[in-house]
Order: C-alpha cells, then structure tokens, then sequence
C-alpha cells in the first residue's frame, strides 16, 4: 500500500524591505482601508499617493513593506526628524502635493469646511516656517516617528505588524534619535494593547479637532 503523501504545512515567511515607487498603490489602497480617519485620506488617493511618496523620497524617513509569503501584506513610513522630514515635503514636494489637496478639497465641499475651520491657519502657518528653515545635515537627537502602518486583515495576528514595527525601531537606532513616538486611536479603534506587548509606553491621551481620542506611545531607545 502506498503512503498517503504528508499534508503540506502552512507558511508564514514574513520579510520586510524598503518601499519602492511600485509599491505605492498598494501602500495607498491599505491606508484608505485601514487608516481612513483624518484629513489626508479624506483628500483622496491621488493626494494620499503623493503623500506616501515622500517617505520614498525624503532623506530623514523611512518607508518599509512587508511581505508574507511573496505577497505583500502590509506597509509603514515614518520619520528619523519630523522637522527634517517635513521640511523636505515643503521645499521638494508642496506645489504638487498642494495641487493634489486643492483639488481634493474642490470636489469635497464638507472636507473644505472642516479644513478652513480646523486646520488652514495652522498648515499655513507652519508651511511657512519650514520653507524658511535651513535643511540639518543630520538629524537632531530627538524621537524618530512611526507615523502610519497597516497590515492586510488577512495577515494580522501573524507576525507582519510586529515585524514591520521591529525594524523600524532598528532602523532608527542608528541615527541620532533617542526614542520612537507613535499615535494610535484610543481604545477598541486603536491598537493600544499591540504595542504595549512591544514593549512601547503609553505617555497621554488627547482629542483631535475631528473630536476622535487619541493614544500616544513612546519607546525608548537610549538602552537599546
């Protein structure tokens, strides 16, 4: 009698690697899926796009991917020096990203509003400031920043999230920054308890100009 042949055993082969331009339309699909809170997505993907690029472009981000399998399952960008990096956006990449929210919030009356009501004067004001900046031929030691990272629902629960996380953090440590500071939605939104078991500390809690609660952390590198 012939063996029966064993049954092939699932795969959870998880590698992480930089973002290429390729990769910006699944980059941006996911964040319209996962991360569609806020002013950036309501602008649309075009916008949306943009915006996920200069963390390819940008000398003080990071912009990573990763795949599960050979497929990819999630996507992060960050900062090394929030200043750095968006003053690089300023002087590199505003007309056209400017463009791209005009026209976002042209065909989006209510986002208008909230716009003008919320945020005008303020993005004005500090796309001033960071076009007369001189740009730092390093980064300053200050806290490098998660800013947003998604993982297909599919894959979650499986090692991508953490991964991603990990190599940032990694990365980041061998620049100048002391810390990694992140935001992530308060409670059931959010995914407070996930970095908690990174070990990443929960610092304050404050309410957006959207009314939507929000959760700090913060992950100390100086002993890393």
């Amino acid at each position: 009698m012939q063996a029966e042949s064993p049954t092939p055993r699932a795969t959870n082969t998880i590698v992480v690697r930089p973002m290429v331009f390729a990769d910006l339309d699944f980059a941006t699909r996911l964040h319209l899926q996962c991360l569609n809170h806020g002013l950036f997505p309501a602008l649309g993907s075009s916008f949306l796009k943009a915006y996920l690029r200069t963390f390819i472009t940008s000398p003080s981000a990071v912009a990573l991917i990763a795949e599960r399998n050979g497929k990819p399952a999630g996507f992060l960008v960050g900062t090394l020096d929030d200043r750095s990096h968006y003053g690089h956006i300023i002087r590199r990449c505003g007309l056209g990203l400017a463009l791209r929210g005009v026209i976002g919030l042209c065909v989006r009356p209510r986002v208008a509003y909230r716009f003008i009501k919320t945020r005008a004067f303020r993005y004005a004001r500090g796309a001033v400031r960071l076009a007369g900046a001189q740009p730092k031929q390093s980064p300053s030691s200050r806290d490098a920043v998660l800013t947003h990272m998604a993982v297909v629902p599919t894959a979650r629960s499986m090692g991508v999230g953490k991964k991603l996380a990990e190599t940032f953090a990694a990365q980041v440590s061998g620049s100048n920054a002391i810390g990694v500071a992140l935001t992530t939605r308060a409670g059931a939104a959010g995914a407070s308890g996930f970095y908690e078991k990174l070990g990443w500390c929960p610092v304050t809690e404050f309410v957006d100009r959207d009314g939507l609660a929000w959760q700090r952390f913060r992950l100390d590198l100086s002993h890393s």
